[in-house]
């Protein structure tokens, strides 16, 4: 079934002029055929996620409008929202007949004086007032992204939580091997109930945790489908991660990304807009002070999203490794077991591990490509401030 029903429900709800002129107004509402085809089409892809957020997320759409909205009754500069403010005070102070004639005049009296304090509150308002349309614009922008970065977090959970289902499955079965084993060995003398019965706990909790991982499935994959503009209900086709970008990682550079991270930051962009507004100097020192810190914490912030990425790598690569070993040690397993030197109890054990020394190959990759992700969006404007 295609796709986004639900977003079109909110849409008619907001289906107005002014919301359509917003939606137009966005650059990326100018797609190619080819564009448009494919992220209209049943198919889920990972580097289709941005756009898919940016054309169906239903916060995303609602916050488009609610910044229409806030235009129009806010104005775009930090004036004509602190102007705003002292009209809405003016008319409080105002609005109240105080004729003491009026039969109404106690009420009306302390309308007006409960008028006085929210018009003071809001001439407060307008004194302190840091935001306007460009600060909550950067807000919204920077909430399209986290969503879109969940969402590809969401799509590598869903891959990675099959494996780990399938994982879970392999111990099962290597637990009830181990199982038969000790029985075995309870008949021929050489183990104890006790054992018996510690071997059967194992059991259970491994085929608990199988449970638990197949669920981690449908609820990442269903985080992920609905954020991408699918109802709940939906099924659509979510295709296979790429792979993680070796290159990528040999020309990422901490120290240079760390200078883009500081001019794409959102966080600092909209404490220097709000810097700008700001009219006392209170308001100011608080401010710059937030921007001092925000210019130490961001390069910190990709460092250590760049030292995830190495970590990572060096974790595919150990995986590697390790899955060399454990066919070795298969091989040798084999022809043991040809010999009569080793059971089939024994084999069996020894293939289950080499089934999951390949789950952690294609693990390791998914934490990889997550990794990369995570340094890419921290560059891209999301790193820590």
């Amino acid at each position: 079934m295609k796709r986004k029903i639900a977003v079109f429900v909110l849409l008619a709800a907001l289906c107005t002029a002014a919301v359509t002129e917003a939606f137009a107004a966005t650059p990326e509402f100018g797609k190619t055929e080819e564009e448009w085809s494919r992220i209209r089409d049943n198919t889920l892809e990972f580097d289709e996620i941005d756009a898919l957020i940016n054309e169906y997320n239903p916060t995303v759409k609602s916050n488009a409008y609610d910044l229409r909205e806030f235009k129009n009754k806010y104005g775009k500069t930090n004036e004509e929202i602190s102007e705003k403010y002292r009209d809405l005070a003016s008319e409080l102070e105002g609005g109240v007949d105080l004729d003491t004639d009026n039969p109404m005049y106690a009420m009306n009296a302390m309308s007006a004086v409960s008028n006085q304090v929210t018009a003071r509150q809001l001439e407060q308002q307008a004194d302190n007032a840091v935001e306007d349309y460009e600060v909550n614009r950067l807000g919204y922008e920077q909430q399209e992204k986290q969503i879109a970065q969940q969402a590809k977090q969401d799509m590598i959970a869903y891959y990675y939580n099959q494996l780990e289902a399938r994982r879970a499955q392999l111990n099962v079965e290597l637990l009830e091997n181990q199982l038969k084993i000790k029985k075995s060995q309870t008949q021929a003398g050489t183990a104890t109930q006790v054992d018996v019965l510690k071997a059967t706990e194992e059991l259970m909790n491994a085929q608990k945790a199988h449970t638990q991982a197949a669920a981690s499935i449908v609820t990442a994959g269903k985080k992920l489908q609905v954020a991408c503009g699918w109802k709940y209900d939906d099924t659509p086709v979510i295709a296979a991660l790429p792979a993680p970008d070796m290159a990528g990682i040999a020309a990422m550079n901490p120290d240079t990304d760390a200078q883009k991270a500081i001019e794409n930051n959102y966080t600092l962009k909209m404490n220097q807009r709000k810097l700008s507004n700001a009219r006392s100097d209170a308001t100011r020192e608080t401010l710059q002070t937030s921007i001092n810190s925000n210019m130490q914490n961001i390069p910190l912030s990709v460092t250590t999203a760049y030292m995830t990425v190495t970590a990572a790598r060096d974790a595919y690569d150990y995986a590697v490794s390790a899955d060399k070993v454990q066919k070795q040690t298969l091989a040798q397993m084999r022809k043991k077991h040809e010999t009569g030197d080793a059971s089939d109890f024994e084999l069996k054990a020894e293939e289950i591990n080499a089934q999951i020394s390949q789950i952690a190959i294609e693990q390791a990759k998914y934490s990889l490509l997550e990794a990369i992700t995570l340094y890419n969006y921290a560059v891209g404007g999301l790193a820590g401030a």
